[in-house]
């Protein structure tokens, strides 16, 4: 806009002719014109902005590897928390506590004075049953949200999925900074817009909404169990178990109660469940020892995970404004 005075001849009647013809200049206002109107870059600053929080979000504190660690974990539970499964090892717990009352009782009548490791695990019985026990009772109160966090579709792959979203964002925030031509605004846009709706429709789409929350309880529930001193009390349990039934079936002068002789002849699945829950619990350490620490990096009830797909909606509204604010123009 020129900030010189505009300026109109008017002759004045007579004047011409004082001044010898020439015309008095008079002062007038400037003609009015439309404002020039520019896009809003709050928008952009916001969609390169949340983009790269949330590129840096997805990879921060090892989120990958939890996730991945938590569905491998998931995987080798499963097989152990079936209702026949669980029922199969109702029924070797139980027999180990026939095989324990038995063992007692015939130490008691001081008939073991030649099986040493059968009195030695008839000493420690109650102590391995009541082991047992508790054990099976922390996998069965864990079972519905177990089956729950494994219902979450794509658990292994969110953060690859976020990381993809966030990386779009910041581009479509860069272009729309720096574009001033309509075809990759446009493209920037409708990019934007698109992960605005993935955002929203994931954690519903993907159970994640009700899944989530599960990952909580079931650091919880599986606390007692995921540790390095139940391995080892399980280990310990365990070899108690094989010296007394080796000893038993090497001929050794036991007598053969029919508890003893039906404990002796379920030995092999007994022996095979025990070792491959011992197995599982041993083996995940490490990827519970992560999912209990990602889920308490956000001191919220439930934990991070329970957060997340809210999280994810939020930010899904916003993004989702801001493409809306992108369509409107501010006033210089």
């Amino acid at each position: 806009m020129a900030s010189h005075r505009y300026v109109q001849q008017v002759a004045a009647p007579g004047a011409a002719a004082l001044l010898g013809g020439v015309p008095r200049l008079r002062a007038v206002a400037p003609p009015r014109t439309a404002a020039v109107s520019t896009a809003r870059r709050w928008p952009a600053w916001f969609l390169l902005i949340a983009g790269i929080a949330l590129a840096l979000g997805s990879v921060a504190g090892g989120l990958p590897t939890t996730t991945a660690g938590a569905t491998k974990m998931l995987d080798a539970f499963a097989p152990h928390l079936t209702d026949e499964s669980l029922a199969r090892l109702d029924g070797d717990v139980d027999a180990i506590a026939r095989f324990g009352a038995a063992a007692r009782a015939e130490a008691a009548a001081g008939r073991l004075a030649a099986a040493p490791r059968t009195v030695d695990y008839a000493n420690r019985s109650a102590d391995v049953e009541a082991n047992a026990r508790e054990l099976l009772a922390s996998a069965r109160a864990a079972k519905p949200d177990v089956d729950a966090l494994a219902r979450i579709r794509g658990l292994s792959t969110l953060p690859q999925l976020l990381l993809l979203v966030g990386i779009a964002l910041a581009v479509a925030g860069a272009v729309l900074l720096r574009s001033r031509s309509a075809p990759p605004r446009r493209w920037a846009t409708a990019a934007a817009a698109l992960c605005a709706v993935a955002l929203v429709v994931h954690p519903f789409a993907s159970g994640l909404v009700a899944g989530a929350p599960s990952a909580g309880r079931v650091v919880d529930r599986f606390a007692p169990i995921m540790t390095e001193q139940q391995v080892v009390r399980l280990q310990r349990d365990f070899l108690a178990l094989v010296g007394a039934v080796g000893e038993i079936d090497r001929g050794t002068t036991v007598r053969r109660t029919p508890e003893i002789r039906a404990f002796t002849a379920s030995w092999q699945t007994v022996s095979s469940d025990l070792a491959s829950l011992t197995g599982a619990i041993n083996d995940n350490l490490p990827d519970y020892r992560r999912l209990a620490c990602t889920n308490a990096v956000l001191p919220v009830p439930g934990g991070t995970f329970a957060a997340l797909p809210w999280a994810e909606l939020v930010l899904g509204l916003a993004v989702g404004g801001a493409v809306l604010g992108t369509r409107r123009k501010a006033l210089p």
